[in-house]
C-alpha cells in the first residue's frame, strides 16, 4: 500500500503518522524539482522521521533528498534537452555535444524545459517507508542512466572511499559542474553515523533510475 502526495495536496501529519504506523509507502509525486517540491518533500521527512522517532536522522536525510531530487530533476531536463536537439544521449558524441550549451540553454530557458518535462511525463517520485525498523529513502525518476552515466557515479563512490571527512572532501574538490560533490557527502555523511556506503545506491531498471538511502535497524 502507498499513501500518495502531490504538489496539490496539504500535507497532513496524521495522515504521515498513519502510514508509519500501518508500514505503508508514502510517496510524493511531480515532474520538477523546484523549490517548492523540495520544501514539502522535507515537510514530509519531517513529520515521517518524528513518527518513527528518528528525528537524529533529519540532517542527513534531508541533505540527501536535496541532492538527490536535484541530480533527478536535472537527469530528466537533460533528456528534454537532447530530444529537442535531435541528440542521442545514449551516444557518446551526441551527449558530449549536448553538454556544451546545456547549462546555458537550460538558465535562459528554464521555463520551457519545465513544461516538456510534464509534456512527457518525466516523473519525479520521492519515497519513504519504515518497516521492520528499516528507515529507505528512495528518490525515483523517469529516466535510465547511460553508460558515460554509470561510470562517472561508480568513479565518485570511489572517489568518496578516499575521504576521511566531509571537511576533507570540501576542501579538495573543485566544486564545479560535474565534480560529482553531492554524492560523495552523502557517502560520507553516512559514514559519520555509522553507515557504509552499501547503504546508498543509484541504479537503473525498468526505464527508471532510483536513488535509495537506507538506514537499517
Amino acid at each position: 500500500m502507498k499513501v500518495k502526495f502531490n504538489k496539490d495536496c496539504v500535507i497532513d501529519k496524521k495522515e504521515i503518522e498513519n502510514a508509519v504506523f500501518k508500514n505503508e509507502n508514502i510517496e510524493f509525486e511531480g515532474y520538477t524539482a523546484t523549490r517548492d517540491f523540495q520544501l514539502t518533500a522535507n515537510k514530509i521527512l519531517a513529520f515521517f522521521l518524528s513518527a518513527c522517532k528518528k528525528e537524529c536522522f533529519l540532517s542527513s536525510l534531508a541533505y540527501s533528498s536535496s541532492e538527490l531530487l536535484g541530480n533527478a530533476d536535472k537527469a530528466n531536463i537533460k533528456r528534454c534537452f537532447c530530444e529537442e536537439c535531435n541528440l542521442d544521449i545514449n551516444n557518446p558524441i551526441d551527449y558530449e555535444a549536448a553538454m556544451i550549451d546545456f547549462k546555458v540553454e537550460i538558465s535562459s530557458n528554464l521555463k520551457h524545459y519545465r513544461e516538456l518535462q510534464e509534456k512527457n511525463r518525466l516523473y519525479i517520485k520521492y519515497n519513504l517507508s519504515y518497516i521492520d525498523g528499516v528507515i529507505s529513502l528512495k528518490i525515483i525518476n523517469k529516466a535510465t542512466l547511460t553508460d558515460d552515466e554509470k561510470l562517472k557515479i561508480r568513479k565518485k563512490f570511489e572517489r568518496a572511499r578516499q575521504y576521511h571527512s566531509i571537511e576533507e572532501a570540501y576542501t579538495t574538490i573543485d566544486q564545479s559542474e560535474g565534480s560529482g560533490l553531492g554524492i560523495i557527502i552523502i557517502v560520507l555523511m553516512l559514514k559519520q553515523i555509522g553507515l557504509g556506503p552499501e547503504c546508498f545506491n543509484i541504479e537503473s531498471k525498468n526505464g527508471e533510475t532510483i536513488s535509495s538511502v537506507l538506514i537499517p535497524a
